[in-house]
């Protein structure tokens, strides 16, 4: 036969203890668990909307809004067991929080992220940052800055050589006697030139050109040549620098704009919170006005609570005095009268005592002439238990004697009785043996006859 489990009624006997404890276990409420709004959440008439948080257990971060803590009854309300900036659990905070805190701070979070993909990556902080790593960024923003001043010095020799340029590319459009003036004006500065290269290549090499010979003619086009070939070579060099400068001075002018960026959204944030802080403090003053003038109500009542509590614990004090006395004149009397009463007692008590004392001796003399007594009955009882046992036992005797005499006689009167009957009884046997002897003969005789 195949036993199956789930017909079976033994099955919960069977099963595990795990199944037996779920079934035993007791279904949970199908009741909401959130139906009343705690004390703690924030009103929605009028809206909650906090300038600051005033708590001295914990210090609220810039960049957190001050919507996402409930309110508190005031700066020394007792946030949770053993939490605050002295005490064992820092994070007081925890305490401080709502119901809607956890989507305020992610929507504050997700502001502050989009905030930051729109400056590149760069978070705008508002406080001065001590670490080394920030430190190390500073200097290297400082050179950054002292290379794009000298990318920008560059930049003005170039624009003046353009300029030179530009004015050169102009002659086309000069009159003739401009240009006179213009071809002038460029004889007499080569001519300066020529002139101080002279005395430069005389200072070094000690020697005018004309003067030379062959050979030292030949070395002096070789030194030129690689003079004319470092200059192109510092050019090739100067281009590269140049490409890298631009890109330097692009980092540079993205770096400010970001930095005017940042700075304005810093000076919006900060001129927000100057006007903020001014609401505040105008708010600040209306409630401290406010406050004051209830104060100012509460202590002329209080002045007024406090005289008239004054008289009336004056009277009060007139009233219990008047009652004290009243009382220890009563309590004296009443001592008086226990006292004497507790003299009358003693005296009762020991009259009492003595008394019982006698009482009691005289019971003893009385129980002792009891008990002798008593003594003295027993002993009498015991001889005259003594006496009727021993009459007892003489009349037993006495019957035993009767009674076995009186069966000896009924013994003797039995066995005459009995001697009687067997005689009587042996008689009728042999009359009946007779007459049986008789008959038969007289049988005979009429056989006979």
């Amino acid at each position: 036969m195949s036993f199956k489990m789930t017909r079976s009624l033994l099955r919960p006997y069977l099963a595990p203890p795990v199944i037996l404890r779920r079934s035993m276990a007791k279904k949970p409420s199908k009741k909401p668990s959130n139906t009343p709004r705690p004390p703690k959440d924030p009103p929605d008439d009028p809206p909650y909307k906090p300038a600051c948080v005033s708590h001295e257990g914990f210090d609220v971060p810039p960049f957190v809004s001050p919507t996402s803590f409930r309110q508190f009854s005031g700066p020394d309300e007792k946030l949770g067991p053993g939490a605050g900036k002295a005490e064992v659990y820092k994070n007081a905070q925890y305490f401080g929080y709502h119901r809607y805190s956890f989507t305020d701070l992610i929507n504050q979070a997700t502001l502050m992220r989009d905030a930051r993909d729109a400056d590149a990556g760069i978070q705008a902080s508002l406080e001065v940052d001590e670490d080394p790593e920030i430190a190390h960024d500073l200097e290297a923003m400082k050179n950054l800055e002292k290379e794009c001043d000298k990318i920008l010095q560059r930049q003005a020799k170039e624009e003046d050589e353009k300029c030179r340029i530009a004015e050169e590319k102009a002659l086309e459009e000069m009159s003739e006697e401009e240009l006179k003036v213009w071809c002038q004006q460029k004889e007499a500065l080569i001519k300066e030139q020529e002139k101080k290269k002279k005395k430069e290549e005389k200072v070094k090499g000690g020697k005018s050109l004309e003067s030379m010979s062959s050979e030292e003619l030949v070395e002096w086009c070789k030194q030129k040549e690689a003079e004319i070939r470092k200059k192109e070579e510092e050019k090739n060099r100067n281009a590269a620098l140049k490409k890298k400068e631009e890109a330097l001075m692009k980092m540079c002018e993205e770096a400010e704009l970001k930095r005017k960026c940042i700075e304005e959204q810093v000076k919006k944030e900060c001129e927000k919170k100057a006007c903020e802080e001014a609401e505040q403090k105008k708010k600040c003053q209306e409630a401290e006005a406010k406050k004051i003038c209830k104060e100012a109500a509460l202590k002329e009542k209080c002045d007024k609570e406090a005289e008239l509590k004054k008289k009336c614990e004056e009277e009060e004090k007139k009233k219990k005095c008047e009652e004290a006395e009243q009382k220890k004149n009563c309590e004296e009397a009443e001592q008086k009268k226990k006292c004497q009463e507790a003299e009358a007692k003693k005296k009762c008590q020991e009259a009492e005592a003595k008394k019982k004392c006698e009482e009691a001796e005289a019971k003893k003399k009385c129980q002792e002439a009891e008990a002798k007594k008593k003594c003295q009955e027993a002993e009498a009882k015991k001889k005259c238990q003594e006496a009727e046992a021993k009459k007892k036992c003489q009349e037993a005797e006495a019957k035993k004697k009767c009674e076995e005499a009186a069966l000896k006689e009924k013994c003797k009167k039995e066995e005459a009785l009995k001697k009687k009957c067997e005689e009587e009884a042996l008689k009728k046997k042999c009359e009946e043996k007779s007459k049986k002897k008789h008959s038969k003969c007289d049988d005979k005789e009429d056989k006979d006859k």
